[in-house]
């Protein structure tokens, strides 16, 4: 691949990417993105805004203490707020690994991936399920991609009202 980056995801929008899965052979998990972009600062972009990615493929290496939250169902209480129907249910270890790349085979949109202060990574997003969290943590990871595709959409948006 053209670009590499290696252990700083910081460089990185994920906000409504596209995650599929790739491979997983017990330690790494290999995924395929779109719709990823990266920051103009980024030592790999060679553009003065950040752009998105045509395509990249993302190694998390050795991925550990993973977990998997299934959305739940939400009501508005007779208090005007909205409040869960039914017990929380996290799955963790193996489990959570299995639930993972059943969402990844099918696709996810990434809605949010963020370090956590102690614990690894958070990603929530949608596929099989409407809504999921997962935290999972990993000893290294390598974003590598061959060609921009264009600008980052928020690039060309004007968010000031005018």
């Amino acid at each position: 691949m053209k670009y590499c980056a290696k252990n700083d995801l910081s460089l990185f929008e994920f906000h409504d990417a596209m995650f599929s899965f790739v491979s997983f052979d017990g330690k790494d998990l290999v995924v395929s993105a779109s719709m990823v972009n990266v920051h103009k600062d980024a030592p790999q972009n060679p553009f003065d805004c950040d752009m998105e990615i045509a395509s990249a493929q993302i190694t998390f290496q050795n991925v550990h203490t993973a977990t998997y939250e299934p959305g739940r169902e939400w009501v508005i209480g007779e208090d005007g707020k909205s409040h869960p129907v039914g017990p929380c249910v996290v799955f963790s270890g193996q489990d959570a690994i299995d639930r993972i790349i059943e969402e990844l085979q099918y696709e996810i949109t990434v809605y949010h991936l963020v370090k956590n202060e102690d614990r690894g990574y958070s990603l929530g997003g949608g596929g099989i399920e409407p809504y999921f969290e997962m935290e999972f943590d990993f000893d290294g990871v390598v974003v590598s991609w061959d060609e921009y595709k264009k600008k980052a959409w928020y690039e060309s948006r004007d968010f000031s009202g005018n």
